[in-house]
């Protein structure tokens, strides 16, 4: 069953004003600095509030999650009451750039397939500018994602059969050496960061890794030797290797 969460967008250059109460799932509140980077985030005075803070050298607006793990139902109730304890600023009863009095959103909307369609059709072919994407970029770094969020993005990329096209598109970015270069400093960067204890924890991980590897190699060998009728003498890893 799907949960939401309540959360606050707080302006970090007053001490613990809050500019926004929403609600939704736990990767929400940072859509709302994705948006306000290409400038067109639907709230006008959220956006206002956003570029004022990076005119001050913020990046974006503090997100504080103030509950999580609820129903929809008891979402809505929860956004209603902060909003009207906070109140809005354009109807001047407080700081808070919402828009209504909340429990107007739609979390667990499922789209139709024609629904679904449509945006298909509307996203299809669509390029993105060059400053589109620099922003879009710019908006995703250093996005925080839960742990659930990881495995799912991995999940998705996983056994994800890619076009001819695409793989020779992979294999020509890799093999310009601005790529090879970039990937020789970030790996002496990272290598440079690490501490000796973690050092000797990534060792030890690799060498458990191989072992495995080496395992499953030479079990996989003796299958094949017993389903061809050879007979393959037992070895160490030591030998295979």
């Amino acid at each position: 069953m799907a949960t939401f969460c309540c959360y606050h967008l707080v302006r970090p250059y007053s001490p613990y004003t809050v500019a926004y109460v929403g609600i939704g799932h736990l990767g929400r509140p940072h859509e709302h600095a994705a948006a306000a980077a290409l400038g067109k985030h639907p709230n006008r005075i959220l956006q206002r509030i956003f570029s004022k803070a990076r005119k001050l050298g913020f990046e974006a607006l503090t997100v504080i999650v103030v509950v999580d793990g609820l129903g929809w139902e008891a979402a809505c109730l929860r956004e209603k009451a902060e909003i009207k304890l906070y109140g809005r600023l354009d109807t001047r009863t407080g700081c808070l750039a919402n828009l209504t009095d909340g429990g107007d959103g739609v979390g667990g909307w499922v789209p139709s397939l024609e629904t679904r369609a449509k945006i298909s059709r509307a996203n299809t072919d669509h390029v993105a500018s060059l400053e589109t994407r620099r922003k879009m970029s710019v908006a995703s770094k250093d996005k925080p994602k839960t742990e659930k969020h990881a495995q799912a993005i991995s999940r998705g990329l996983k056994g994800k059969p890619k076009s001819e096209e695409a793989k020779a598109s992979f294999r020509a970015a890799n093999a310009r050496e601005s790529t090879k270069e970039k990937h020789r400093q970030a790996s002496l960067a990272y290598h440079a960061s690490l501490t000796d204890e973690e050092r000797m924890a990534r060792a030890a991980r690799i060498s458990v890794r191989t072992k495995e590897r080496m395992a499953e190699l030479e079990c996989g060998k003796r299958i094949s030797a017993r389903k061809t009728g050879v007979v393959r003498p037992k070895a160490t890893l030591k030998e295979e290797a």
